[in-house]
């Protein structure tokens, strides 16, 4: 209790920025530098098969996309405007704007739920510095959209939710359904543009109900008839999310959670010892940790981590505004609290920076493969391969979809697969051994040499983010076109 007679200095923001100048420059440098590298590699696994259901739904098909994205139309149709302009660079590219719009909005929204300017620009330096957010702001697909659209929704639901000065004040009957009314139009895109969201839907109804009953049946109807409208827009959208991956124990889906939210959960927990510090009563405090679980839930009801370095960000919403506001106060209390705040913030920037760096890694890049193939092939050149979406994506109205064989995940075609390649069926065939290694072993020293040489290969370190065996060679092979050809024969 002896902190109640520490008074915090009464800097405007500038002021207060100035003041810590040293130490942010190097951090907003860092947050650039990571956030608009865009060519870092070719299009991993699942940013893959959301361009190419992208490029499937702008050509004016869409029964393909319920089996590919857990997106709907919305952000699909736009990143394939972004595409058919830069391919996958300029859909990261749109990602990294909408990533600047999530920072003003988020901006926005802790100015709003805090009340204190000052707190809301280092709310915003925690959002800024977060290595998930950075990272789908740097990548496509659905969850950058979403994450706008929420942080918009928040802004007319609950921003003002816990303001002490706001608590007599009469607000207009129009105001109150305004605000419902775009609270929950932005929340059914935000759900549109990634299907995990969903989740929150139930979540928000209640929390609005408790203030006012009249509220939460009025946001129950609106998203009713949101649901509705979106089932218009876009009939083939699975409303519930589905995933491929492999379940995984509690404890490692929680493991991942904490480290990708270590820095603000301990800002949270540490406002519970100084509840003076911070603009929002406790009752608030606990409600905005309530609301960051729900996503952490789902992933470990469906045993999913693999998506969980996405989805992590919707939790930062809730959790980030209170953590930034308390990091200010820090800053200003005495010395010491404000060396414990800075070496907290350099710590988080440091294992920012190493999950981009993972992210960015999590799969080979296999642009030079695909450049050798694009090359090489012909309108009726068949291809195997361990990667399919890769090749679905890049030689999109290049090649037809059957012409593209892909590696099955179960042995049930193995026969015909060794049988194929003993006969050289294929034109050409790109693996890289992290789908059944087992098979692609058995492949490179038995089945491949006999009608195949191999043209490219490159070697590769991935981080474990999407799969534990994360080292091998990424190689492509043609079939041979004179006999006795040795198996390797690289093109210098």
């Amino acid at each position: 209790m002896k902190y109640k007679n520490l008074y915090f200095n009464d800097d405007d923001t500038l002021t207060a920025i100035k003041k810590n100048i040293l130490w942010i420059i190097p951090i907003i440098a860092i947050v650039l530098w990571t956030s608009f590298t865009f060519d870092y590699s070719s299009p991993a696994p699942d940013e893959a098969r959301y361009l190419y259901a992208a490029n499937v739904v702008a050509s004016g098909d869409t029964t393909v996309m319920a089996a590919e994205t857990n997106t709907s139309r919305i952000p699909l149709n736009i990143s394939a405007a972004a595409d058919s302009i830069g391919g996958y660079i300029g859909a990261r590219v749109l990602s990294g704007i909408f990533g600047i719009l999530s920072m003003i909005v988020f901006f926005l929204f802790s100015k709003k739920l805090l009340n204190d300017t000052k707190g809301a620009v280092f709310a915003l330096l925690l959002f800024a510095l977060q290595g998930p957010r950075i990272f789908i702001s740097k990548s496509a697909g659905g969850e950058i959209f979403a994450l706008f659209f929420l942080i918009c929704s928040m802004y007319f639901l609950i921003a003002d939710y816990w303001q002490k000065h706001k608590k007599d004040e009469v607000v207009p009957v129009s105001k109150q359904v305004k605000d419902i009314l775009l609270g929950i139009f932005f929340m059914i895109l935000a759900v549109l543009c990634d299907n995990a969201l969903v989740v929150y839907l139930p979540v928000l109804i209640i929390l609005l109900a408790v203030r006012s009953p009249e509220r939460g049946l009025v946001a129950a109807a609106l998203i009713l008839v949101g649901i509705g409208v979106g089932m218009l827009i876009s009939p083939e959208y699975s409303w519930l999310m589905t995933s491929s991956a492999p379940d995984r124990p509690i404890y490692r889906i929680l493991l991942t959670a904490i480290e990708y939210s270590i820095l603000p959960l301990i800002l949270v927990i540490l406002s519970f010892q100084f509840p003076w510090k911070v603009n929002i009563p406790k009752a608030g405090i606990y409600t905005l940790l309530i609301l960051a679980l729900p996503v952490v839930l789902m992933h470990i009801v469906t045993g999913n981590n693999d998506g969980l370095y996405k989805n992590i960000n919707y939790s930062y919403v809730f959790l980030l505004p209170v953590a930034g506001q308390l990091l200010k106060e820090f800053l200003q209390i005495n010395i010491d609290y404000r060396r414990a705040a800075i070496f907290l913030t350099v710590a988080a920037v440091l294992l920012s920076w190493n999950q981009v760096d993972r992210m960015e890694n999590a799969a080979p890049d296999m642009t030079g493969a695909v450049e050798y193939i694009e090359e090489n092939m012909n309108e009726e050149s068949v291809i195997f391969t361990d990667n399919e979406y890769l090749l679905f994506y890049s030689f999109y109205g290049k090649l037809k979809k059957d012409q593209i064989k892909a590696l099955p995940d179960s042995e049930g075609a193995d026969d015909r697969i060794m049988e194929n390649l003993l006969d050289g069926v294929y034109d050409f065939v790109m693996i890289n051994g992290l789908r059944r290694p087992e098979l692609a072993f058995l492949m490179r020293e038995q089945l491949l040499p006999h009608n195949y040489i191999r043209v490219w290969h490159q070697d590769f370190i991935n981080s474990s983010i999407l799969r534990s065996n994360s080292r091998g060679t990424a190689e492509v092979y043609k079939v041979k076109d004179v006999p006795g050809q040795t198996v390797y024969a690289e093109n210098k």
